[in-house]
């Protein structure tokens, strides 16, 4: 009898062991007690509407205006109820990780991360973005002016990464379109390589290539540089594209800084994270200080340039390695890829006359249809005239390309016919714009010439701030 008490005790005893054993550790107790490598994840930080947080993309430069937080209403989209996705489980593939995890989860474990809040929303602003979109590639910014932290969806399945190759051949080096997000895209549209003496003899002859570097034909010089490498971290590989910009002055041996070209210098930080997202972040600037560029020789700018740029790398690799491991990088992703440092370095010149008449490259054509007036007088009238306009150039934006039109008689003197725009959109090479012009203007006689003078440019600007595309295109009409 003792010893079945015995018995049942032990058993009794033995039960509530495994019971509590049970209650303590479960798979909901766990979710949120343990982040990557262990440490401790926050909850989402919520800024309050009593708290006045500055957003984090504020920047010393003089050029950047001071970012705010976004508008606090936005902050409603996140609840501190809201949990987190768990980091994907890594596996042994060179494939990148397909997204089990929404959107909104990474860009709160990007707030939780870096400490500071966040709110992402698709940005549609610039021309870019928009181009991009209509490709299924959208670009979520935590900040609309510096955007620092930036997360590109790539929804159009045909476009997505599926490997550590693919997201090369398509973030790395001079395949990488994604600068262009950064900056206005028209700073970079326009300038062009020194003409060589042979070239300003034939395009510009009133012009001496002694004195090449005057204002009136180049009125700025930019030294640009685009550089990208990779860098390890314990998961595989990220990357950092560099842009550099600097106006110097020409006259002398030494080059001098005497400003930036379009934006301050650049850094972005590439992130690779499943096959249909890409992270990027732009590190504020910790001391660099245009101020502090004044009557510096080009070298000396990028040696402090030097130094920001260990500054960041030092504060974006475990950045990198955090997002890698919660996206569910495999270290094996990167192994076969053969990352390529990358360099382009060029001198530039800017001048608005100088790039439209002489390196412009395009047609353009035009078809009058004409009927007499008076035909015992051969006096005529241009009923319609049909123009086509053709560019040769790479991509532009030419919202304002018009063109005037003349009439010269055999007395040569000039009749101004009008002035009307033939493009209203951006043009890409190869596009053919097709424009049909009614005219009830004065009448002509035999032997008169049609001229046309495409421009870029406002009607109603100065002769002197319309850039004509090269010589006069003359059509005879009679």
């Amino acid at each position: 009898m003792i010893c079945r008490k015995i018995t049942l005790i032990a058993v009794l005893i033995l039960t509530s062991l495994i019971v509590s054993s049970c209650q303590q550790v479960t798979p909901d107790s766990l979710h949120g007690q343990q982040g990557l490598s262990g440490t401790e994840v926050k909850q989402p930080i919520i800024p309050s509407e009593d708290t006045n947080v500055q957003d984090e993309s504020s920047s010393d430069i003089a050029s950047e205006p001071t970012n705010q937080m976004e508008d606090k209403n936005a902050q409603e989209e996140y609840s501190q109820e809201e949990d987190l996705a768990e980091p994907q489980i890594q596996t042994s593939s060179s494939e990148l990780p397909d997204r089990d995890f929404e959107v909104d989860e990474l860009f709160i474990f990007i707030s939780n991360m870096t400490g500071t809040p966040k709110i992402f929303r698709a940005d549609n602003r610039t021309d870019f973005s928009q181009d991009m979109k209509k490709k299924g590639h959208i670009f979520y910014t935590s900040n609309n002016q510096f955007k620092n932290w930036v997360v590109e969806v790539i929804e159009n399945k045909d476009d997505q990464l599926v490997d550590g190759q693919a997201f090369y051949d398509y973030a790395g080096g001079q395949n990488w379109i994604g600068w262009k997000y950064y900056t206005n895209q028209t700073w970079w549209d326009f300038i062009h390589d020194p003409l060589t003496e042979k070239e300003l003899e034939n395009m510009l002859p009133q012009y001496n290539y002694k004195t090449k570097y005057r204002t009136d034909l180049y009125s700025d010089w930019i030294d640009r540089n685009e550089k990208e490498e990779a860098f390890e971290n314990n998961l595989g590989k990220f990357l950092r594209y560099q842009l550099i910009a600097i106006e110097f002055t020409p006259e002398t041996e030494d080059h001098y800084w005497i400003g930036n070209w379009g934006v301050p210098f650049m850094q972005i930080y590439k992130i690779p994270c499943t096959k249909d997202t890409i992270v990027y972040y732009r590190p504020d600037y910790k001391y660099t200080n245009e101020a502090g560029f004044a009557n510096q020789k080009i070298e000396s700018v990028l040696k402090l340039w030097d130094g920001e740029l260990q500054v960041s790398l030092k504060e974006v690799t475990p950045y990198s390695e955090q997002i890698m491991e919660y996206c569910g990088v495999s270290k094996e992703t990167f192994q076969d890829v053969d990352f390529q440092d990358y360099e382009n370095h060029a001198v530039k010149v800017f001048n608005w006359k100088v790039y439209f008449f002489a390196l412009f490259n395009y047609s353009m054509e035009a078809q009058a249809n004409i009927e007499p007036i008076k035909k015992d007088e051969d006096i005529f009238k241009i009923e319609q005239l049909n123009l086509t306009f053709k560019t040769f150039t790479d991509e532009r934006d030419l919202r304002s390309l018009r063109v005037k039109i003349e009439l010269e008689n055999e007395q040569r003197s000039m009749i101004e016919y009008g002035d009307f725009i033939i493009v209203s959109e951006k043009m890409d090479a190869g596009d053919t714009f097709n424009k049909s012009v009614s005219v009830d203007h004065s009448p002509f006689r035999k032997n008169t010439t049609l001229i046309l003078r495409p421009y870029y440019g406002y009607e109603e600007s100065i002769d002197a701030y319309k850039y004509y595309l090269g010589e006069p295109i003359r059509v005879p009409l009679t």
